[in-house]
C-alpha cells in the first residue's frame, strides 16, 4: 500500500512538472566573447630566479617590493606569486612571477621609466641569480 502511494505521488509530481525552454538561458558565442573581453590591453609578465641563499624573509620582502609597484598610477592590476612545483617536468625553474596589467602601451612605457619602478628594480638585484625573463602579451 505504502509503495503504491509513493508511485502515485511520483507520477503526479512528474505530470505537474512543466518543461521550460532553456534555449534563451544559454550564452551565445558572441555574448561569451563580450563577457570575456579583457579590460587591459597589455599583460607584462616578469619571471624571477632568486639566489639559492635567499631566505624566506627575503622572499617575502622581495614580493612586497614588487607589490609596492601598484603605487604607480599607470599600473592597472598586479599579481605576484611564488611558483609551485606540481611535478610538471616542463615547468621552468623560476621562483617568483609578477604580472602587471596596463590599459595601453603608453601607460606601460610610463611605468617602465617611472622613478619608483627603477628604484624597486634596483633594490631587487641583490636577490637575483640572473636577469629576469619577461614577456608582454596583448590579449585579443
Amino acid at each position: 500500500m505504502r509503495r503504491s502511494v509513493y508511485v502515485v505521488f511520483g507520477f503526479i509530481l512528474l505530470l505537474s512538472c512543466k518543461s521550460r525552454d532553456v534555449s534563451n538561458d544559454l550564452i551565445s558565442p558572441e555574448t561569451l566573447i563580450e563577457v570575456q573581453k579583457p579590460s587591459f590591453e597589455i599583460e607584462h609578465m616578469v619571471f624571477f630566479t632568486l639566489k639559492d641563499s635567499t631566505t624566506n624573509a627575503e622572499i617575502s620582502l622581495f614580493k612586497e617590493r614588487l607589490r609596492s609597484l601598484r603605487r604607480i598610477k599607470e599600473v592597472g592590476q598586479i599579481f605576484v606569486a611564488e611558483t609551485q612545483d606540481l611535478g610538471d617536468s616542463r615547468a621552468l625553474d623560476y621562483d617568483v612571477v609578477m604580472t602587471v596589467s596596463f590599459r595601453n602601451r603608453t601607460e606601460m612605457e610610463v611605468y617602465m621609466d617611472h622613478p619608483f619602478h627603477l628604484i624597486v628594480k634596483e633594490s631587487l638585484k641583490p636577490f637575483l641569480r640572473e636577469a629576469p625573463a619577461t614577456i608582454d602579451l596583448m590579449p585579443e
